[in-house]
């Protein structure tokens, strides 16, 4: 509960240092990057993907899956990384197809999965509006999402 209460409050001051729901404000938005759950939308490009691996884990992998949902990469993690950017190629070299794509972060201690969950990426912010009465943020891939979903902000690579 008070993990919680700490991440409303980093969320509240995020969105204040943005400008709040002024047009203004929303402004700010737009042209950063944004740190959110949901699954990658890949186009070829790397993306920076938040992974944090569990503190008492001794290994970690990255577990790729498709729309389908098979399995079609597993990646290993360095465990003192917060950011990974995954390149969506294969070890044989190919590149996968374009896509959404699940990623999971795995910790494994002995050999045994103890924590698994689902690593947040960065996307560009191309459209922010108040609707509602709520900040909605528009993505480069067209999916939408309030901003009370992000967990991190930052000047975008483009």
């Amino acid at each position: 509960m008070e993990q919680q209460v700490k991440t409303n409050d980093a969320l509240s001051v995020i969105q204040e240092l943005l400008g709040g729901t002024s047009t203004t404000g929303l402004s700010n938005w737009i042209g950063n990057q944004v740190r959110v759950l949901k699954d990658a939308s890949f186009d070829g490009a790397p993306i920076d993907i938040y992974v944090a691996p569990y503190e008492g884990a001794d290994q970690a992998r990255l577990v790729v899956r498709n729309s389908a949902g098979e399995t079609v990469q597993s990646i290993t993690l360095p465990l003192q990384t917060d950011v990974f950017q995954w390149a969506g190629v294969l070890d044989t070299g190919d590149p996968l197809p374009a896509g959404e794509y699940g990623l999971t972060v795995e910790s494994l201690l002995d050999g045994e999965v103890i924590d698994a969950h689902q690593a947040s990426v960065y996307e560009d912010v191309r459209e922010a509006r108040f609707e509602a009465g709520e900040i909605v943020l528009v993505f480069s891939d067209g999916t939408e999402m309030p901003a009370t979903a992000v967990t991190a902000v930052r000047q975008s690579n483009n």
